[in-house]
């Protein structure tokens, strides 16, 4: 699944994730990793990125121990709240 070719996303989706990191905003977000794993969590977006010819919300996230950052690439985002 990782190999999968990138599906560009709308440029009003794309504003939203600009506009939350710029508000510090919060989102809640399903989304797919490259594995096909699903993820069900609140993060809190600090950029956009392109990697390899595909754009990446990279936020934070808390876990019990600590705050990790993870890479997600936008066309496997299925829901933001």
């Amino acid at each position: 699944m990782c190999d999968d070719k990138y599906q560009p996303i709308s440029c009003s989706e794309y504003d939203r994730y600009e506009i939350a990191i710029m508000r510090n905003q919060l989102l809640l977000l399903e989304w797919l990793d490259n594995s096909g794993v699903k993820y069900h969590q609140k993060v809190k977006p600090v950029n956009l990125r392109i990697i390899n010819g595909s754009e990446y919300l990279i936020a934070e996230l808390e876990t019990v121990n600590e705050i990790l950052t993870v890479e997600i690439r936008l066309d496997k985002i299925l829901q933001v709240k």
